[in-house]
């Protein structure tokens, strides 16, 4: 049964933490063969570095390409968590392998780039509605044609607006301040390379 390094390792530090090596050995032969990193497991990560950040923009530019011309019959992903089997078809393996990739580092790195590439784009909807809102806040106290009663009952209707899309776009971070700044810094290459 072959595992992935990055399970063994976290395994193998979970053992000698907890002083439980003979229960972590039974456990590791029941484990399934070739799975993703847990969720749970992404924070423990190192964070992406600008020189891994270089490396996985080169690479994925080729990944994609193969992808699209040889890869495209063997299953091979392009993210990861939106495949239903957990497995990585040994195809993209080896192919990444090729490259000095792990795996489970290159999707991860992927998956950050993405969803923080998602959070970016929120928050510029944001802000674009909320100047939006301000600036019919401006013409709406400037309205010769209106009543001081419904401008204020307008503008309380705006705020709520604002409020309520601000509300609704709340989200987490889903990368360290440091990966943020990365990601935001070469946010238009990321945005060509990752096609959104």
């Amino acid at each position: 049964m072959k595992l992935r390094p990055v399970f063994l390792i976290f395994a193998a530090s979970l053992c000698l933490i907890t002083g439980t090596g003979a229960v972590c050995a039974q456990q590791q032969s029941s484990v399934p063969q070739k799975t993703q990193l847990p969720k749970s497991d992404v924070a423990s990560v190192s964070p992406v570095t600008f020189e891994e950040l270089r490396f996985f923009v080169r690479d994925w530019r080729r990944y994609s390409r193969w992808l699209k011309n040889e890869g495209r019959g063997t299953g091979a992903v392009a993210y990861a968590g939106v495949s239903k089997d957990p497995d990585y078809p040994p195809e993209a393996v080896r192919w990444l392998e090729e490259r000095n990739w792990a795996p489970d580092r290159f999707f991860l790195i992927e998956r950050r780039i993405r969803e923080t590439l998602s959070v970016l784009q929120k928050e510029e909807k944001r802000r674009v509605f909320t100047e939006q809102m301000q600036r019919q806040i401006r013409l709406l106290q400037a309205d010769t044609s209106k009543t001081p009663e419904q401008k204020a009952a307008l503008q309380k209707q705006y705020l709520k607006n604002v409020q309520n899309v601000v509300q609704a776009m709340k989200y987490q971070k889903p990368v360290s301040d440091k990966e943020m700044e990365l990601f935001k810094l070469n946010r238009d290459v990321l945005e060509r390379v990752m096609d959104m």
